[in-house]
């Protein structure tokens, strides 16, 4: 059970920790367009908006950073939701449980990182996913 609770703690820091470092990203802005196409892509994405109905007028950047703050958040609510199960609950089986539902979303979200984005988001993905799954096969199993 102690490799379990390390595994599933690894998992659970590797969490809250995406978040602070997403927000660094998030908040350092987008690069400096390296040419002329990407500094009028760019320009665009700021500047041209769209009306989403009720109200709602925004941009392509808009969407795109509203995404990434969503992005970490979700991570921070993850890893404080695993941290409250095991500090709270001491069911072997749900723990192995909600082990195995990290294992499933961080893999959907490593595969999706590895589609759409960069190293750095996959490995974040990734990382807490292989901890969760070293959790679920540490785990008692269930009688």
């Amino acid at each position: 059970m102690k490799v379990f609770r390390a595994a599933f703690m690894t998992g659970l820091v590797l969490q809250l920790l995406t978040t602070p470092i997403h927000l660094v990203g998030q908040l350092s802005g987008p690069p400096a367009p390296s040419s002329e196409d990407e500094k009028l892509l760019m320009d665009l994405m700021a500047r041209v908006q769209q009306d989403f109905g009720g109200g709602f007028v925004r941009s392509t950047q808009d969407i795109v950073t509203g995404l990434g703050f969503q992005y970490g958040i979700f991570m921070a609510m993850a890893g404080l939701t695993n941290l409250l199960a095991l500090r709270r609950v001491k069911d072997v089986p749900f723990l192995r449980a909600l082990s195995w539902l990290n294992v499933v979303f961080m893999g959907i979200l490593a595969v999706n990182a590895y589609v759409y984005f960069f190293i750095a988001p996959l490995l974040l993905f990734v990382l807490p996913a292989i901890a969760f799954l070293v959790a679920t096969m540490t785990a008692k199993p269930i009688a």
